[in-house]
């Protein structure tokens, strides 16, 4: 039997009373992700279900999420619209066939309802019947903390990341938001902080928009490194603008990476470029392991070598898409490019371009199903950071 806690001390519910309740948790989950109180052990939480049901009765399986990654309980979060038009009128939720809300009145808890459930299953189906006016609707999703990951806080900023151990490696399981300044300038020698699609210098305007609490800052190789230095070893030396106890990862790092997932599928392997291309290089279908199941906009269904793009995160990495800062200026202006299409991270790694030490880089798209390597790439480009843990 389905064990289903409530969250909210509240009576607007109608329970089977085969459920147990818990009445002394008061903390209210935001619709947002953000928590407090009791339940800020959810904090490090990923999507592995996600619904809009409209008027009428849907069943709907959890679908193909590996949950053996996950602890064994997770959150359910249900969520109406906010105006009268898309408040439903009435809502019934039931989780193989057990009843866990029936409720006809959202409008005083502000349209949001949160329960714990445990012991759910890939075989496990939600069924919910709404009630409502046309264009009226509720939104419902389900979160789980990984078993193999928790989060730190970063003593510079108080900044709270996530983090998931992957074979022998601990990654950042988010984009690094380390945020001195923002600017919207480039160079090739100093160091530039960019948020996607902020072209502003306020840093604390920066740091309210959407764009950056999702997807953290774009640095210049400058700004990542914070030193001229090259480093390939495993684990690497360069700190950079990691915090402490963490670091930029090396070339190395990123294969140790790849082939833990490539061991793990055994179709998955690395292939150079052609050789006129000598520095790109791919793993194939890397990519759709690491990222993350929405909020990539995906161009095709499939990649030249027949690999599904879409991504399925499979072992938390959850790789998001902030797109790049761009800079070469005999091409392109300084803009964003790719936001919802692509990531890109430093490596500590480089080469030399005419005498210029160039950091490497890897690269997720939402046209590629792989994990790309490439170097000799202008210093004044702002990527993205995934630190790794140090040993």
């Amino acid at each position: 039997m389905k064990r289903i806690i409530f969250l909210f001390s509240c009576l607007l519910f109608l329970f089977s009373c085969d459920l147990t309740i818990k009445n002394d948790v008061t903390t209210q989950y935001l619709v947002d992700g953000m928590s407090n109180g009791s339940l800020a052990l959810y904090l490090q939480s990923n999507q592995i279900f996600r619904l809009k049901g409209t008027p009428g009765t849907v069943t709907v399986p959890i679908g193909n999420s590996d949950l053996s990654k996950y602890k064994k309980c997770f959150v359910l979060h249900v969520a109406t619209g906010t105006t009268q038009a898309t408040t439903v009128s009435s809502a019934i939720i039931k989780l193989d066939g057990l009843e866990v809300m029936n409720t006809s009145d959202f409008s005083n808890n502000n349209g949001e309802r949160t329960f714990e459930i445990c012991d759910i299953a890939q075989t496990s189906v939600i069924t919910v019947e709404v009630r409502g006016e046309p264009g009226s609707f509720i939104e419902i999703w389900i979160e789980g903390k990984l078993a193999n990951g928790g989060t730190f806080v970063d003593e510079r900023d108080g900044h709270v990341y996530k983090y998931v151990k992957i074979g022998n490696q601990t990654w950042m399981a988010e984009n690094l938001a380390y945020l001195p300044e923002v600017n919207n300038t480039s160079s090739t020698t100093d160091p530039r902080y960019y948020v996607t699609l902020y072209m502003g210098t306020d840093k604390e305007e920066a740091m309210m928009t959407e764009n950056y609490q999702k997807w953290g800052v774009l640095y210049n190789s400058p700004a990542a490194m914070l030193q001229d230095f090259d480093n390939n070893t495993n684990p690497t030396k360069i700190q950079g603008a990691c915090p402490t106890g963490w670091h930029i990862p090396s070339d190395d790092e990123f294969n140790e990476l790849a082939q833990y997932i490539s061991e793990d599928n055994a179709e998955l392997q690395y292939t150079r470029y052609p050789s006129t291309l000598s520095c790109c290089g791919f793993w194939t279908g890397i990519g759709r392991q690491l990222k993350v199941t929405n909020g990539w906009n995906f161009m095709r269904t499939t990649d030249d070598y027949g690999y599904l793009i879409e991504g399925l995160d499979r072992y938390g990495f959850s790789a998001t898409a902030p797109g790049i800062m761009n800079y070469c200026p005999d091409q392109y202006p300084l803009g964003y490019d790719g936001p919802t299409g692509r990531v890109a991270f430093w490596s500590s790694s480089s080469t030399f371009y005419n005498s210029e030490r160039r950091y490497n880089w890897w690269h997720l798209s939402s046209w590629e199903a792989s994990m790309q390597w490439y170097c000799e790439t202008p210093t004044g480009y702002g990527f993205s950071i995934r630190c790794v843990q140090d040993n």
